[in-house]
């Protein structure tokens, strides 16, 4: 008799899990303010980066300048190494050395040729990538690359061990090309977001906690917290989690992860960005897209 109570039990447990709890609408939570999602994108590839160089144990890294496909480098390059630098750095576990660095010390032209044998996708001379971990007392080489699309940028980056000169790792993300971007670029489009003000801002952030919902897309699309773990998993080797359902899927995400879906040709990005104690930080944001900005029209001169 026991025995079948305890399979009861597991059951119900079993199928409490597999749905959140039915939705009872409630008042809207409090956002603050959230420009775009592109500090989001940015920072979930640099979290990329950060695992794979963590599980090679390599704390050292020099971070060559980013350029784009064809060699040129424009202010885009130097934001987004910039950012990708710092993301990195601020973790706390990485020394990072920054390409203003490498062309004061002069190692930069033999980085460079390191850099020119990936971008030919050609062999890099052992004794070239041993030279610059010498000289600079690092073990990788970041190298970051952009290819400039339609709605977005793409930024691949790949991971040079300076033992041997191989790739041993590489993450890529598409950059939204949001009114910011656009800026830098230098593109048309960024004046005409740029007039629209507030009105060009696509998103919020969502400081919640356990068992609240939140509608992020009203009557479309719901997120339900069930559970914040903000304890690190040590044998597993993970931080701090959030246990939630999207409408009725459930997912696990950690910090700096992201989740995007598609709604009426409208993307939106989802990003836990802070856990602290019970309590949850996530960003939330439409991704800015050629249609925007064609059916946004600025406000007439006065």
């Amino acid at each position: 008799m026991k025995q079948w109570v305890f399979v009861v039990v597991l059951l119900v447990l079993a199928t409490a899990c597999a749905r959140p709890p039915q939705y009872v609408p409630s008042k809207k939570p409090a956002r603050f303010s959230y420009e775009s999602a592109v500090d989001g994108q940015i920072g979930t590839l640099s979290t990329q980066v950060a695992k794979q160089l963590t599980r090679r144990r390599i704390r050292r890294v020099a971070v060559k300048e980013f350029t784009r496909i064809d060699g040129k480098r424009k202010q885009l390059e130097k934001y987004l190494e910039m950012e990708v630098s710092d993301k990195l750095f601020k973790t706390g576990y990485f020394t990072v050395v920054r390409s203003e660095m490498l062309e004061a010390t002069g190692e930069d032209s033999v980085l460079g040729l390191v850099e020119s044998a990936v971008t030919k996708n050609s062999d890099i001379k052992e004794e070239d990538a041993r030279k610059v971990g010498r000289a600079l007392n690092i073990d990788a080489i970041v190298v970051g690359h952009t290819v400039v699309l339609g709605n977005a940028v793409k930024l691949s980056i790949q991971l040079i061990s300076t033992g041997t000169g191989g790739v041993f790792g590489s993450a890529s993300a598409m950059i939204t090309k949001d009114r910011n971007i656009r800026t830098l670029l230098d593109e048309k489009a960024a004046g005409k977001a740029a007039s629209l003000g507030r009105n060009g801002e696509y998103g919020d952030f969502i400081n919640t906690g356990e068992n609240q919902y939140h509608e992020l897309v009203p009557d479309l699309y719901t997120l339900y917290v069930k559970q914040v773990n903000d304890q690190m998993d040590i044998f597993a080797e993970t931080g701090p989690t959030v246990e939630l359902f999207l409408n009725d899927e459930y997912k696990v995400m950690g910090v700096d992860e992201m989740v995007s879906f598609t709604l009426d040709e409208k993307t939106y990005v989802l990003t836990l960005r802070k856990i602290s104690g019970r309590s949850a930080v996530f960003s939330f944001a439409k991704l800015r897209n050629a249609s925007d900005d064609e059916e946004a029209q600025a406000p007439p001169e006065p």
